[in-house]
């Protein structure tokens, strides 16, 4: 009798562990660039059941880790190509994103014994941890379970409403009340749930109709967006005739975009395609001694430099004679000598002078800075160690206008971040701003053309629905595009390859749910959830107590 009770045990555990690895095999596929999308409606179904294991409620939690670490490790194989410290960064983040995964079930199972429906208890707990993913540890929301229906522009629109977040728990809801029903076999009501799942649906594609059809009168001129296409690595030998490679393809390109589509308005590089810094000297500076000199730099020499690279960007605006942005390291050295770092978009005139700058804010964690680097700089030097030296953080968002277009700008990773690119926002226009217009420059050839690029142009998407603002990308090897207020992809580059976009943007100033109420509904999720928390340790003590 023990035998088979154990037998029974055994069967549970591995009916629900290979249920739990099915629902995460449908996400995976479901994600750009295999785009099955209509397997993410199964995620929900499958996890639905292995929770309704028997014995699978007590499943082992580090199987669950495995199930979750393997498909991180999958999914964000790309981290491997910049460089070996990077493929090792990747395995741990993977190892710390699989640890949602036994999270998610934990949550769950602890809800649903105190009462509340497992259909919406898993929706609500996905979606709690996918928000809680967005801020620890500096945030990373690629690969969210959202991000597989982004074609579909009519279902999408619900994020102006409360983010994307809402297309995840609707996903999840769905999954979860078919799962849940065809487990029950329709007994117990479990009907009802369908009914609701397809409610739910019909609401969701109603309201994006009505929205999505709008169209805005107002349209930007028109903005020439540059793809080169170069491998970025950290073993350069010959860093000039990189350099000078690197100048050599943009400057072609842009030179053709405004001999075949101009007059422009403006012409946007990419991140980091601007090879020679931009700086700036305090006049009354009296020595510098950083930036790795073991001896004071001698400061005529210095400024000599600043000034030769001043000229050069100067000379490539008045050759290609149009408003130009492009992406440089920004030097500043404070009266102390002291030097500091930025990672800084820039806003030149035909003339080349300078009409507004952007310094990034958030910076990508070993990527353009160590941890307690600021306190310990001797970690940079590190044997194996990538980055020489670390930036500094931007203190505020920028506007750039170009013609009638007023971009909010950020650089890079930023733009997976919704709560970020939505302060930014609302910063702005608490400052009378009022930007019309998103615009993402970033430097995508550290990951060979990988799906890293699919995973980051997504997120720009659903930026574009959650505020209501096309978004313009310049990415350097892909994808760079035009996206419209509503999430339509007006226009995206080749992959892996040069090209150039030409975009004409819709302007809005759209004032959405989302931009004016940010994650409510995605933080009252993570409420909800945390209260399984209470409710373990209660449990616990009245085992202990034998109550």
């Amino acid at each position: 009798m023990e035998s088979r009770s154990a037998e029974a045990k055994t069967d549970g555990w591995r009916r629900g562990w290979l249920f739990s690895a099915a629902g995460a095999a449908c996400w995976w596929a479901a994600l750009p660039p295999q785009d099955f999308a209509p397997l993410a409606w199964l995620v929900g179904l499958f996890w639905t059941w292995a929770s309704l294991q028997e014995e699978a409620r007590r499943l082992p939690l580090r199987k669950l880790w495995l199930v979750g670490f393997v498909f991180w490790c999958v999914t964000l194989h790309w981290l491997r190509f910049p460089h070996p410290a990077t493929g090792l960064g990747g395995l741990v983040l993977a190892a710390y994103l699989a640890c949602y995964f036994p999270a998610i079930f934990w949550f769950t199972r602890q809800l649903t014994q105190w009462g509340l429906p497992l259909v919406l208890t898993l929706s609500t707990v996905f979606t709690a941890l996918e928000y809680a993913r967005a801020h620890v540890l500096t945030g990373f929301t690629m690969a969210n379970l959202c991000h597989t229906q982004y074609r579909w522009t009519e279902l999408i629109q619900i994020s102006d409403l409360a983010g994307g977040y809402l297309v995840t728990w609707l996903l999840v809801f769905v999954g979860s009340s078919v799962g849940y029903a065809t487990w029950q076999r329709l007994r117990e009501k479990s009907g009802w749930w369908l009914a609701a799942a397809l409610m739910a649906v019909a609401l969701t594609l109603g309201y994006g109709g009505r929205v999505g059809d709008k169209r805005l009168s107002q349209q930007a001129e028109k903005i020439a967006l540059i793809q080169g296409s170069m491998d970025s690595r950290f073993d350069i030998t010959d860093w000039q005739a990189q350099a000078n490679t690197i100048l050599r393809q943009h400057m072609d390109l842009s030179l053709q975009a405004s001999r075949e589509h101009g007059p422009l308005a403006a012409i946007v590089w990419p991140e980091s395609m601007f090879p020679y810094p931009q700086a700036n000297l305090a006049e009354d500076v009296g020595t510098v001694e950083q930036g790795g000199w073991e001896q004071p730099f001698p400061l005529d020499e210095l400024r000599r430099q600043i000034e030769y690279q001043r000229d050069y960007a100067r000379q490539m605006a008045e050759t290609l004679d149009t408003e130009w942005i492009f992406n440089a390291t920004r030097y500043v050295y404070d009266v102390s000598g002291e030097e500091i770092r930025y990672n800084t978009v820039f806003h030149v005139d035909r003339s080349g002078e300078i009409q507004g700058h952007y310094d990034k804010m958030h910076l990508v964690m070993f990527g353009e800075y160590v941890p307690g680097g600021t306190w310990f700089p001797a970690v940079y030097s590190l044997p194996g160690m990538p980055l020489s030296g670390g930036l500094s953080s931007g203190e505020q968002p920028a506007v750039l206008r170009i013609g009638k277009a007023a971009a909010a700008v950020n650089i890079c990773f930023e733009s997976i971040l919704p709560h970020l690119v939505r302060r930014q926002l609302r910063e702005l226009q608490a400052a009378g701003e009022s930007p019309n217009l998103i615009l993402n420059v970033t430097n995508d050839g550290w990951f060979r053309g990988s799906s890293a690029l699919d995973l980051h142009f997504v997120c720009s998407v659903f930026r574009a629905v959650e505020f209501g603002r096309s978004v313009l990308i310049a990415a350097n090897t892909g994808f760079s595009g035009e996206i419209s207020p509503y999430g339509k992809i007006v226009s995206r580059a080749k992959r892996y390859a040069p090209d150039i976009v030409i975009a004409t943007p819709e302007l809005s100033t759209r004032q959405t749910l989302y931009l004016q109420y940010g994650d409510l509904f995605a933080g009252l999720c993570l409420l909800v959830t945390l209260l399984a928390v209470p409710r373990a340790l209660i449990q616990r003590r009245r085992d202990a107590s034998g109550i």
